[in-house]
């Protein structure tokens, strides 16, 4: 424990609908019942700066990522849900681990050289299809 810090390293960003990419840090307007939401909490390693960007830019890259999914797969945004339906194999969740795989390692690649060696932050995600709770850390 290094004790009470003068300022705050950490961020989070939710999402109410990231495929209409409304995003803030408060409370924002109810999604459409289908929606596909984020909530995302980043803890900052010796300075907010990674943080804060991993905040901004990994539900924009998600949200990209998976409208081209849903593109090619639409077995992953079921049009009708029901509380009874059941659970969806997971070889069907294969293109959402891709994705996430994906934004996270593309996120790295952004981070400029001289943040990434003073700084950095450990992430933990959920994601919320209209059947599934999907969760990352990275």
């Amino acid at each position: 424990s290094q004790g009470r810090r003068s300022h705050m390293e950490d961020a989070f960003v939710t999402v109410s609908d990231l495929l209409a990419g409304s995003s803030s840090t408060a409370a924002s307007a109810a999604p459409a019942p289908l929606a596909w939401r984020l909530a995302c909490v980043a803890d900052g390693h010796g300075g907010h700066q990674v943080a804060e960007l991993c905040c901004r830019e990994l539900p924009v890259r998600i949200a990209q990522l998976l409208a081209e999914a849903l593109a090619v797969n639409p077995v992953l945004a079921p049009s009708d849900v029901s509380p009874t339906q059941a659970p969806q194999p997971c070889s069907q969740h294969e293109p959402i681990k891709v994705l996430l795989d994906t934004a996270f390692a593309e996120l790295d690649q952004t981070i400029p050289e001289e943040q990434a060696s003073n700084c950095g932050s450990t992430v933990i995600l959920a994601i919320v299809s209209p059947t599934t709770v999907f969760v990352a850390n990275c």
